[in-house]
């Protein structure tokens, strides 16, 4: 297991992170890595602009927030498990051509993502990332 040395996980914001958290950070740990990179992508992140003339002190922009609660989702899943050595983005695009290129930007041994058994939609980008993926998913 000590190949993993630059993980890559695929987050939505869901509930599903906390466990997709805490079994990457247990993999980490036990592969003695070097880098974990964490991604949520999704499809828009414009604020539409009826509701930024409505509010515009109130709102941050999205990405902020997402990476705000992929930060704080971290720290309740992992605790001190993982150090300082985590990288966070969240980008607009194709989740599938998006997690496709930061793994090959980034080198990454191994992508990690969370899987619901009973929705379709969630089955079909891990499949479709075990076909293409230069790495370990």
């Amino acid at each position: 297991m000590s190949e993993y040395k630059k993980i890559l996980i695929g987050l939505n914001l869901s509930e599903m992170d906390h466990t997709t958290i805490a079994y990457a950070a247990m993999v980490f740990s036990l592969a003695g890595g070097e880098r974990l990179y964490c991604m949520h992508v999704t499809r828009n992140l414009a604020i539409p602009p009826k509701i930024a003339k409505a509010y515009p002190t109130m709102l941050r922009p999205p990405d902020e927030y997402a990476a705000d609660k992929i930060l704080a989702s971290i720290k309740q899943s992992a605790g001190r498990k993982l150090p300082d050595m985590i990288d966070v983005d969240v980008v607009e695009g194709n989740p599938l051509d998006e997690l496709l290129r930061r793994a090959q930007q980034k080198n990454v041994d191994m992508i990690i993502m969370g899987r619901k058994h009973n929705e379709k939609e969630t089955r079909q980008l891990p499949l479709k990332l075990t076909r293409k993926a230069t790495c370990a998913v």
